[in-house]
């Protein structure tokens, strides 16, 4: 088969595909270790740090130390002198575009100064087998997304190479955030001259497996080869406000008027509020996966595997009507959606769960940092729920898994190193 590792963005949030990838492979395995097991990893955003440390053969407890440090997270995340203004007023830029490049030069050392096919050739070697890596980024001038390659011959590739940039200067490109994070475009030089970007999010790709299937496609490789691994970095989906009876008002989206200041704030955020269970299940369908619309009987072996916890209530049942309750501390596989038992312990407290809610992605602070990783090893012991390929009106999972441990299992035999697979 021919395996595409998809990383989504979310800044410090993508500590949670970190923590995945260590379930996966171990605490300690280097990114060789895990790219033996893929052919084409493509990124964006806080994924595609993730992904340039792998391609650096960075041990994963060293990668995730970059979103665990609050001094490495502190070296991407430069506070402008007036940032904490535009915080409290809710729009506006927070953080120095120069800074960070300088920041991710730090991060990764003298590696940092290679291009994306160099770092390609030279874990390649080391395994002995080929992998190439895709960031996606958005070019400003043009208004259109732009795709930095390891291979530069990709037929995916219009004008039939790829522009060389260091890996830095591509990872660059791809995490600058506009509005509300960036005060302006990351400069890179290409050629004889500087080209504008802002984060790949912008382009709608902020889950970015659609790009890696199409990369492989273009590159001849039969739908019927492709198996995905997309691993998110965690979602907010709440029900709507008028759906179904709560225990907690924060546990719904609250519907908000229409206005000019409404409207900004959405759009300044909208980058990372791409749907990513529309891109997974596009590709699930384009892979030619199974459907099913009875939540009765999910799809549950398809092409792709979405690994991504949700920040969502489950749905428990009272009188004989549905209703949303906090995530319980008793596995999900356990129970049926919608008979979820009130009286177990929440496995998040109403302050920590509307404190994820309301947590944005440029999560800098040690307590912020801690809530997510919390979050993480709470969807890690089914807790929390997966996010499906495709979800029903109760959100109910119809394609793909609801829980982490039945999703890790289906990883493991398409993903997992060869002892793995075996057991598997």
């Amino acid at each position: 088969m021919y395996n595409i590792l998809s990383l989504d963005g979310g800044g410090s949030w993508a500590i949670i595909q970190v923590m995945t990838l260590q379930k996966l492979y171990g605490d300690e395995a280097p990114g060789s270790h895990v790219l033996k097991n893929f052919d084409l990893v493509v990124a964006n955003s806080g994924g595609s740090i993730v992904a340039a440390a792998l391609f650096l053969d960075m041990k994963l407890s060293a990668i995730r130390a970059l979103f665990e440090s609050r001094a490495e997270r502190r070296k991407l995340f430069v506070a402008l002198p007036f940032g904490k203004i535009a915080t409290l007023a809710g729009l506006g830029p927070r953080y120095e575009t120069a800074a960070k490049l300088a920041g991710l030069r730090a991060v990764f050392g003298a590696d940092s100064a290679i291009t994306l096919d160099q770092a390609a050739e030279r874990i390649n070697k080391l395994n002995k087998k080929r992998s190439e890596l895709v960031i996606v980024g958005y070019q400003y001038d043009r208004d259109r997304a732009k795709f930095f390659r390891s291979n530069p011959s990709s037929l995916a590739s219009g004008s039939g190479s790829s522009a060389t940039v260091t890996l830095a200067e591509a990872v660059h490109a791809s995490t600058n955030a506009p509005i509300n994070y960036f005060e302006e475009p990351a400069r890179v030089r290409i050629g004889d001259r500087d080209i504008l970007f802002w984060d790949g999010g912008v382009t709608g790709f902020n889950n970015p497996v659609l790009a890696g299937l199409t990369e492989a496609k273009a590159n001849g490789i039969a739908s019927a080869e492709i198996h995905v691994l997309s691993l998110g970095t965690g979602n907010t989906f709440l029900p709507l406000a008028d759906a179904r009876s709560v225990e907690y008002r924060f546990l719904l989206a609250q519907p908000k008027e229409p206005n000019p200041a409404t409207d900004i704030q959405k759009l300044a955020t909208s980058v990372l509020a791409d749907p990513p269970d529309s891109a997974t299940f596009m590709a699930h369908v384009m892979l030619d996966g199974k459907t099913s619309s009875d939540a009765a009987k999910p799809v549950t072996n398809g092409p792709v595997v979405r690994l991504n916890p949700l920040i969502q209530p489950v749905l428990a049942s009272r009188d004989g009507r549905d209703y949303w309750i906090l995530p319980r501390m008793v596995r999900g596989p356990d129970h049926k959606w919608g008979q979820f038992p009130r009286e177990a312990q929440p496995a998040l407290d109403d302050d920590r769960f509307e404190a994820l809610v309301e947590m944005d992605m440029d999560a800098t602070e040690d307590r912020e940092v801690s809530l997510i990783r919390r979050f993480a090893e709470e969807w890690m012991a089914d807790h929390i729920p997966n996010q499906p390929v495709r979800a029903d009106g109760r959100l109910d999972c119809q394609i793909g898994h609801r829980w982490f441990s039945e999703g890790l299992s289906q990883a493991i035999g398409y993903f997992g190193p060869a002892a793995q697979r075996a057991v598997a």
